[in-house]
């Protein structure tokens, strides 16, 4: 076949999507219409299959091909979106009209997956868990959503980003990162800490691969603000484990000098820098980069890294890439090795058990 076969069977595969769509939405709404007229509202003690007979033909016959299309790379998952997205409108204006109420799980489900497929991080965890909440009456609490496979296909790329910190040039472990680490770390988080730390590292990947197309200030400010949630859901997680353990766990310093001393290792702020605190962006760079440089441990190196982050971004928002360090550093220019600081340190209690 030659370039132009190829083209030809590439449109054609893309008529056919299109024309799946136009019939979805001509075909799909009236007969969700006529299936919510004839179907009585939700009941949570009826079976569970019941809940989604008013939904059936419209997911099944339209939705199913739809998402099986995006599945052979046919369409894209915006489709998905798009048809999901007019199905809730759809079925929030009846329920709104008739006063009736369904249950949208599957529906949320869906179009939660797709939105995550795109990179819309933000709707599409925010619909998954809709959709469990939909469920909240008849699903086994024991059944997460993140535990089943519909968030699972997503996890994978979570595990390689951080495996990929065995070989990072910036960060000296001194402990191996694998998949039993990562999974003992998602299994012992509360599900509202793991849905929001995995989240997390995904919107900064994408980001991070957005502001290298072309930079902009808001994908860095997003950036800037990824950094700072990291820092703060890692002092939550210390706090939780050492409420109770410790006579102090107030703020930041005694949270990371109780941790290390776990592991034998004294906590105490480096003579070369006035304070783990910044008042503006230029102190808080050179106070940076004076932790990079300075002669330590890895371990306390990390602890001093996302003490003076945590701090900083906690208190300022400052973006302005013009204000440098003294040898001329920009946040940006030190991003990358301020991100792989603070993942490392969450990685490295979760080594030694403190989180």
């Amino acid at each position: 076949m030659n370039i132009d076969q190829e083209s030809q069977a590439a449109f054609e595969k893309f008529k056919q999507g299109i024309q799946l769509i136009n019939d979805a939405f001509a075909d799909a709404g009236g007969w969700l219409l006529e299936d919510m007229e004839f179907s009585e509202s939700f009941d949570s003690k009826q079976p569970y299959e019941e809940k989604n007979y008013y939904i059936y033909r419209a997911n099944n016959l339209f939705g199913l091909k739809i998402m099986q299309m995006v599945s052979a790379g046919h369409l894209h998952p915006f489709y998905v979106d798009l048809y999901y997205t007019f199905l809730v409108g759809l079925i929030k204006q009846y329920e709104d009209k008739e006063h009736k109420q369904f249950n949208k799980g599957i529906v949320y489900a869906n179009l939660g997956i797709a939105q995550i497929d795109q990179g819309k991080f933000d709707q599409g965890i925010a619909n998954l868990l809709t959709a469990e909440w939909e469920d909240r009456d008849i699903a086994n609490p024991q059944n997460f959503i993140l535990n089943s496979g519909l968030w699972g296909q997503f996890e994978p790329k979570i595990v390689d980003y951080l495996i990929s910190y065995n070989i990072r040039p910036n960060v000296s472990l001194g402990f191996t990162v694998d998949t039993t680490l990562i999974e003992s770390l998602i299994k012992s988080l509360k599900e509202q800490d793991r849905i929001f730390l995995q989240g997390t590292i995904l919107s900064l990947l994408d980001n991070i691969s957005q502001h290298k197309i072309q930079p902009n200030s808001f994908t860095y400010a997003r950036l800037y603000s990824g950094l700072k949630d990291l820092c703060l859901l890692t002092e939550a997680l210390l706090r939780q484990q050492q409420n109770g353990k410790f006579q102090s766990t107030k703020d930041l310093y005694n949270l990371l000098k109780n941790a290390l001393g776990q592991n034998q290792i004294q906590y105490h702020q480096p003579t070369l820098i006035n304070s783990w605190k910044a008042d503006n962006l230029k102190e808080f760079l050179n106070h940076l980069e004076k932790i990079l440089n300075i002669a330590q441990t890895p371990e306390l190196r990390m602890a001093h890294c996302i003490h003076l982050i945590r701090n900083f971004t906690g208190h300022h928002f400052d973006i302005q890439e013009y204000i440098v360090s003294a040898s001329g550093k920009s946040f940006g220019d030190y991003y990358e090795i301020a991100l792989e600081n603070v993942i490392s340190t969450l990685l490295y209690f979760k080594h030694i058990n403190a989180i």
